[in-house]
């Protein structure tokens, strides 16, 4: 039987800059499954991005409600939200962002330090097997191509065994054999229960969602 793994109900976020106001968030609401492959696509600058941090608990919405696994992120402090992301979400970015002067091994790692898990090692070792990066463990960032970087972000989002994964245009820099490892990863994934909320203007990416919906001047359409 499906849960409801995040729902987003009637969010608003605006930007002022002097005396211009900008509407990156108008009123969107959706929600993601357990076992649920969701899409959100749109043109650049539709609120793609802001729609993915509101929802990954990093930035906080000026009006509506986020829930991830029943629980509202932004009613908790600082520290516990922390550890609430960790626990319940993983990341997957289009720039990686990964820690520059870090291993394959520790910037896969860096999320199970606040969790004091037991035995991330190990759990990295596999992910580091899966993703094709034995040979690479020990290389920092610089060292690495573009498709290792990513996949090395994959790993890095599932150590924790999150709930929820969100992926902002995680192919967007990638050729096609990477490209497919990703959505073919965030397809198992959610073939396992799992759920994926993907933001993306990728028509590859998109054909893989059980779930799409278009975003366009911050408000959500359905297809």
């Amino acid at each position: 039987m499906r849960c409801l793994v995040l729902s987003v109900e009637n969010i608003t976020k605006v930007y002022r800059k002097t005396e211009k106001e900008v509407r990156a968030l108008d009123g969107v609401s959706l929600n993601v499954n357990s076992g649920e492959f969701a899409a959100v696509e749109g043109p650049s600058g539709s609120g793609k991005s802001t729609l993915l941090f509101a929802a990954g608990s990093l930035l906080a919405p000026d009006d509506g409600q986020i829930l991830i696994d029943g629980r509202n992120p932004y009613a908790m402090s600082f520290d516990e939200r922390a550890r609430f992301r960790a626990e319940r979400i993983g990341f997957v970015f289009q720039q990686f962002h990964l820690i520059p002067y870090l291993t394959v091994l520790e910037n896969i790692l860096t999320p199970s330090i606040l969790l004091k898990a037991e035995n991330p090692h190990e759990s990295a070792m596999q992910l580091i097997e899966r993703f094709g990066l034995t040979e690479r463990i020990h290389h920092v960032l610089a060292e690495l191509s573009t498709g290792e970087r990513q996949r090395t972000a994959l790993a890095r989002a599932f150590i924790n065994s999150p709930s929820l994964i969100l992926a902002d245009e995680p192919t967007g820099n990638l050729d096609r054999e990477n490209a497919e490892i990703v959505i073919r990863s965030l397809v198992e994934f959610a073939d396992t229960g799992g759920s994926v909320l993907l933001v993306t203007h990728d028509a590859y990416a998109v054909q893989y969602a059980t779930k799409t919906l278009h975003l366009e001047n911050g408000r959500v359409r359905n297809n």
